[in-house]
């Protein structure tokens, strides 16, 4: 789960098979369940009518290839006004949660999955440790990215703004030691520091060369 552009929380959604036969119907609670590409299951709780099952139903169906960008748009925008948000829940194999929080998926337009997020989603390592958690807002990245190592130490802090990296950042090193800080401003570095194991400040080029650091700056 890396935190260099957001949360991985990585929910595999290019190739999910809705299991939706017995459950369009639902009238009052449904849960769905997606199957993806990495065997692991991901529940959807929703509260909805057979108008807005339905809606998420014709979502995994709906046109996979559009002739301009702006129709893309078009498209997109119809399906965000129909399908609501849902909370889902992914696990590991072992039971613990990987992966929770709330999003839509809008299908495939132009071969592309179109997912999104809404509200705080959080990510664990299989032992249970927290991993990563962000916040959404109408499906774009805002607010402070948090991101931990499996000992528990501090990792990365970003700050997202409307779904780009626009403010603080600091990096850090798995014994907590501050790695590199700085500032983004509209996905550009504005300002950066860099600092070895130690805390002495170093180049640029020297802390790319420090195993770990270089996956960040990618």
């Amino acid at each position: 789960m890396e935190f260099s552009k957001g949360c991985r929380c990585s929910l595999s959604m290019g190739a999910f098979i809705a299991l939706r036969v017995g459950i369009v119907c639902a009238a009052v609670l449904e849960i769905v369940m997606l199957v993806g590409a990495s065997g692991r299951s991901v529940l959807l709780y929703s509260a909805g009518s057979m108008k807005a099952s339905f809606a998420i139903f014709a979502a995994l169906v709906v046109v996979t290839a559009l002739p301009a960008e702006d129709d893309v748009d078009k498209q997109l925008d119809k399906l965000r006004s129909s399908i609501p948000f849902t909370a889902y829940e992914q696990k590991y194999a072992n039971g613990q949660i990987e992966e929770r929080g709330r999003m839509r998926f809008l299908g495939y337009v132009c071969g592309q999955a179109w997912t999104e997020y809404d509200g705080l989603r959080e990510g664990w390592y299989a032992s249970g440790a927290k991993e990563c958690e962000m916040s959404y807002k109408n499906g774009k990245r805002d607010g402070v990215a948090l991101n931990w190592f499996a000992n528990g130490k501090r990792k990365y802090i970003v700050t997202w703004k409307n779904g780009r990296r626009d403010g603080d950042f600091t990096v850090f090193y798995d014994s907590e030691v501050i790695s590199a800080k700085g500032r983004f401003s509209d996905e550009v570095v504005a300002q950066v520091e860099f600092f070895d194991r130690e805390g002495k400040r170093i180049t640029r080029d020297q802390w790319l060369e420090i195993p770990g650091n270089r996956s960040f700056w990618q």
